[in-house]
């Protein structure tokens, strides 16, 4: 009687040890499934684009600050020291709100001597590469969003400007601060990039 009451333990003991082996694999497992499906998003940005949790819903048109939280995570997962570098308009228009459709944001790491370009483009991470461009300089500061760039540009121009040739958010080398340019027919605005 007593050896039927030891196996019986024995055996679920053993069956207990055996399921906390399985749920084990099994978080294991959907870990780097995870994993996996992101990095392959920020690789080839097809799909749904990353949604970072509190951050924006994927919409079409978004703020330079939304392009970049958007691509940040990919950023990462390139590169760990990877920091914004450059921000460029990926078309020739921009809403009032500072909203557009496309946008370059480009990440560089001091540590591989490289930049990471990540186009995001309607709400989603459309492409992302390695590229051999250096910066001096990388942002680390607070970014003035493009709603209040948007703004001071269609004041500057008289309304909606015409034929937008550039917009971009970059290192000035000879101000030696971080601005914000746009050029378009008929003139120029430059505004300071950060808070």
């Amino acid at each position: 009687m007593e050896e039927k009451i030891e196996e019986k333990k024995y055996s679920e003991q053993t069956f207990l040890i055996s399921l906390v082996i399985v749920a084990l694999i099994a978080g294991v497992a959907a870990f780097f499934i995870g994993k996996a499906q992101v990095q392959k998003q920020a690789q080839i940005g097809g799909g749904q684009g990353i949604i970072i949790p509190g951050g924006p819903a994927v919409v079409s048109n978004l703020l330079a600050d939304e392009a970049f939280r958007l691509a940040l995570p990919a950023a990462i997962i390139w590169q760990k020291d990877a920091t914004l570098a450059l921000i460029t308009l990926d078309s020739r228009e921009i809403a009032k709100d500072g909203r557009a459709s496309g946008w370059n944001v480009v990440f560089y790491s001091p540590s591989a001597k490289k930049s990471y370009a990540v186009l995001v483009k309607n709400g989603e991470i459309r492409d992302a590469s390695e590229k051999k461009d250096t910066f001096a300089q990388v942002f680390k500061g607070v970014l003035i969003n493009s709603d209040a760039v948007a703004a001071g540009l269609y004041q500057s121009a008289g309304g909606a400007p015409s034929l937008l040739s550039e917009f971009k958010f970059y290192y000035a080398k000879e101000a030696k601060k971080w601005v914000w340019t746009a050029f378009y027919q008929g003139g120029s605005f430059t505004m300071q990039g950060e808070k």
